[in-house]
């Protein structure tokens, strides 16, 4: 695979080092080096690039990620605060622990998406 990358790589180079050297008298071998740092530019550029933007992307997804949680959160206080928990007789006790218990969860949840 490395052998095939690289004679594709001189293919494509070729023709380039050949117009510098008509154009510019200068050797082969300086076309050559002309050639290969601005190939190698671009695909460090191009690397740095797309690392950068994967970065943010990932940054924007965790921001969203958060942000469903926490509307997730809200929504799920809501439910229980709208859910008439005294007809199932269960006590106030009981009914604190489960929403702190709740409240725990999500708030790890939160957390982790930081």
């Amino acid at each position: 695979m490395p052998f095939l990358i690289a004679f594709i790589m001189a293919l494509i180079i070729e023709p380039v080092i050949k117009w510098i050297k008509e154009k510019t008298k200068l050797t082969r071998k300086i076309s050559t080096i002309i050639v290969l740092i601005i190939v190698f530019g671009v695909i460090i550029g191009g690397l740095i690039w797309g690392i950068t933007a994967f970065i943010d992307e990932g940054a924007n997804l965790l921001k969203m990620l958060n942000d469903c949680v926490e509307t997730g959160y809200s929504y799920i206080l809501g439910l229980l605060d709208k859910i008439k928990l005294d007809s199932f007789q269960i006590s106030d006790e009981v009914i604190n622990i489960l929403k702190n218990a709740l409240s725990e969860f999500l708030n790890r949840v939160a957390r982790f998406s930081y």
